[in-house]
């Protein structure tokens, strides 16, 4: 006869990540062609609060709450290029699987993230002669207020008790269009590498 009564208490453990954005757009036409010039990529901040919470001993549930920077670099010559950039608060739903017995537990992580665009810019760079002018617009009106898609994330955290310090680098497929009107068709999605450090508390 078996127990699992050790398996089945639940467990609630607050923490807080910070880390590195690397983000791009993924765009395309009516007929899946790719936008020309393809968009470079755009280096960002993310940091958020989140909840562990414990079902079995290798399986939890983390919702979060994130700030985000996205966005992406399109660039036609030399002397033009346009830097888009999207503020977003996200909502990820994580479903999170460690294994390992030892202080330093592997883990891996995939579920859906809800995001609400707080902010959206596009800064124009223009260099004309010698001289170089850049103009920042406000385009909050012109993205789609809401953002979806799924993350899936991979890391370790160094058991030390009370509290317990993680790495985590995690990719970010975005499944709806960003801009609320797309000339020609097209069709913008979100695409974001991400790398954080965060700390868990155990309560």
């Amino acid at each position: 006869m078996f127990s699992f009564s050790g398996y089945s208490q639940i467990s609630f453990s607050p923490g807080f990540s910070a880390g590195l954005n690397v983000s791009n757009f993924r765009a395309t036409d009516s007929a899946g062609n790719a936008a020309e010039p393809e968009p470079k990529s755009l280096t960002g901040f993310q940091a958020g609060v989140f909840a562990e919470i414990g079902i079995l001993g290798f399986f939890s549930v983390v919702p979060g709450l994130e700030y985000s920077q996205r966005g992406a670099t399109a660039v036609d010559t030399v002397n033009f290029k346009i830097v888009s950039s999207f503020d977003y608060l996200t909502v990820p739903v994580l479903l999170k699987f460690k294994y390992g017995a030892l202080p330093i537990k592997p883990f891996l992580a995939v579920g859906p993230e809800l995001g609400f665009l707080l902010s959206a810019k596009s800064k124009i760079h223009q260099v004309f002669m010698t001289r170089a002018i850049d103009t920042t617009f406000d385009v909050t009106d012109s993205g789609a207020s809401t953002d979806f898609g799924l993350k899936i994330a991979g890391g370790a955290e160094l058991d030390l008790g009370k509290i317990a310090p993680f790495i985590q680098a995690s990719y970010y497929f975005g499944f709806l269009n960003i801009q609320k009107h797309s000339n020609g068709d097209f069709t913008t999605l979100n695409r974001l590498f991400n790398i954080q450090a965060g700390l868990r508390f155990k309560l």
